[in-house]
This record gives structure tokens, sequence and C-alpha cells, in this order.
């Protein structure tokens, strides 16, 4: 029997066959990078803006439910402050009883810096805010104060304007809000004497 012997190729990769699958595979971690890197300013996009959905939404609710509940609901312009008088829900008509909330807005120099709230005649506590920046928060509607005897000629009613940011992430985009927010308590209240 003859053996047919085949000479073994022991030699390496060329340096071009080097040289192209060094690229393929540098091509390949570029990409992956740059997806991951999108994808990555995304979703801290996305987070921060449900961070300030969330939080406004929470602090908003809070706003709605008591501004149902009040009796009396009036704004200061100059001080960017609201007052709301709600009725203890056991007796109502006890004026005693009553709760005083006040929402003001803080500024220094001009820019807001956050807001607080204050119960009866208790310390202010401010509202947690991280993360956002308050642009803009005001105060406007068809306000009712039991200073006037709780006559109004109008259904009355707070508007809430505001602008908020991100004072995380400057990418992401300003939240914006209007809302109209009516006194369901008032009805009770309601002034015989309305022209």
């Amino acid at each position: 029997m003859s053996k047919v012997f085949r000479k073994k190729n022991n030699r390496g990769f060329t340096l071009i066959e080097v040289l192209v699958a060094t690229t393929i595979f540098s091509m390949v971690v570029v990409m992956s990078a740059t997806t991951f890197t999108s994808s990555s300013n995304v979703n801290k996009r996305i987070s921060g803006s449900s961070l300030i959905q969330e939080k406004i939404s929470v602090f908003l609710d809070q706003l709605l439910g008591e501004i149902r509940q009040a009796k009396y609901a009036y704004f200061d312009d100059d001080e960017d402050e609201l007052t709301l008088v709600i009725p203890d829900p056991e007796s109502p008509e006890i004026t005693s009883k009553d709760t005083i909330k006040k929402y003001t807005v803080t500024k220094t120099d001009g820019n807001i810096t956050g807001i607080t709230v204050q119960k009866n005649a208790a310390d202010p506590i401010g509202i947690d805010m991280s993360g956002i920046k308050l642009k803009k928060f005001e105060f406007s509607g068809n306000q009712v104060s039991n200073i006037n005897g709780g006559s109004i000629k109008d259904y009355p009613f707070i508007k809430v304007t505001a602008t908020f940011a991100s004072s995380i992430d400057k990418t992401v985009s300003d939240y914006k809000i209007e809302q109209i927010m009516t006194l369901r308590n008032f009805k009770k209240f309601y002034d015989e004497t309305i022209e």
C-alpha cells in the first residue's frame, strides 16, 4: 500500500486577512456602542420626562382635591399665593372647624424656587420638587372669598398655568399644563344675593 503524504500547510493568517477581520470587528463594536448610547439617551429622556409628569400629577391631584373640597378659594397675584378654606366634612357649617391652606410660589431674584403649603397657622412646608425646575406657576380664575360674603356672579374656579422642566437633564422637553379646577363645595354656600 502506498501512502500519499500531503504537505501540511502550517502557515497562519496573512496580514490582509487580519486587517479585514479587525475592520469588521471594529465596525460591529462601533455600531453596537452607537446603538447603546442613543438608546440610553432616549431612555434617560423618557425617565426624566416621566419623573416630571409623575411628581406634577401627584401634586396637582392633591391641589385639585383640595380645591374641589373648598368653599372659598382666592389668590393674590402680587404674592403668587392661593388660599383655600376647606370645611370640616363632619360639620361644614361650623366655620371654626375650617382648614385654611395657603399655596405660595416662592421666588428668589425673580426666579421660581419652589412651592410651599401652609396649613392653618403652621410653618410652611416645601413641596418635593426635586429633579424639577419650575419655569412658570400662576393662579388665575374666578375666585370667591368669605371676605365678600361668598357672593359671586359666575361659577367659581381656579386655573393653574405652569411650565416645568427637568433640572437633571436639559434635553428633556418642558412639561406645560393649564388646568381649571372648580369648587364643588361652594354650591352649598352660594349666596342668594348673586346678580
